[in-house]
């Protein structure tokens, strides 16, 4: 130890006389460990550790650009090319929309703001994931005019509801409007962020027309595509 402390005392003392050097040094270090975190980074994202959903190599976002605007991409997808995707799309399996909207939840407690996501009925189908206590949306619940349902996430079933199996059927108030809750998911779904509270169907058909663009869109391959 004696000889090793004496060791690191020279190689400070030539590091402290060529500031030159030891600059050089500490950045080449500090790239170095940057770039090899960044790659392990990705590599446990997409090889050690893929997508939670069933075949996820299989899931791709929907994405949509404009010659006329000069947009390559980024524009996202509407509701109406969300119906066109999923009514005839030769390619897809499956595919669904999102949004994300903050409302106020009244039941069991003093008012909270909830991150919650208006997500088509079509999302289980993509993604092949089915709520750990009691169900999923239906088609009817996804067209308008259809029953307000409401799936709540792991941790606000915990937190808010004492993870009682009594809250299938219960209803609560979301942004003032009352909905049926149908489904807890599992611990582990976090669609599409972890910190979504809730999940709420989104209502679409046809007569709805095209729509405007800004909708989040995933898709599930079809078989041999």
């Amino acid at each position: 130890m004696d000889t090793l402390g004496q060791e690191l005392q020279q190689a400070a003392r030539r590091l402290w006389r060529s500031p030159a050097f030891t600059t050089a040094t500490v950045l080449t270090l500090a790239l170095a460990i940057g770039a090899n975190a960044a790659i392990f980074a990705v590599v446990e994202r997409v090889v050690i550790n893929p997508l939670p959903y069933p075949d996820s190599d299989r899931l791709i976002t929907l994405d949509h650009g404009s010659v006329v605007l000069k947009v390559a991409s980024g524009m996202e997808t509407t509701p109406g090319l969300y119906l066109i995707y999923r009514n005839r799309s030769q390619s897809l399996e499956s595919a669904a929309i999102w949004g994300m909207q903050d409302r106020t939840l009244l039941s069991r407690g003093e008012p909270e703001r909830l991150p919650t996501s208006n997500v088509t009925p079509s999302l289980a189908a993509v993604l092949r994931v089915q709520p750990a206590l009691g169900r999923w949306f239906t088609d009817d619940e996804g067209r308008p005019g259809g029953p307000k349902a409401v799936v709540l996430s792991h941790g606000l079933w915990t937190r808010r509801f004492g993870r009682s199996p009594a809250v299938i059927g219960e209803s609560i108030v979301l942004e003032g409007q009352p909905y049926e809750v149908i489904g807890v998911m599992p611990a582990t779904f976090a669609f599409p962020f972890p910190r979504v509270e809730a999940w709420t169907a989104y209502q679409v058909d046809e007569s709805m027309g095209f729509g405007l663009f800004g909708w989040p869109g995933i898709a599930r391959l079809g078989d041999g595509v």
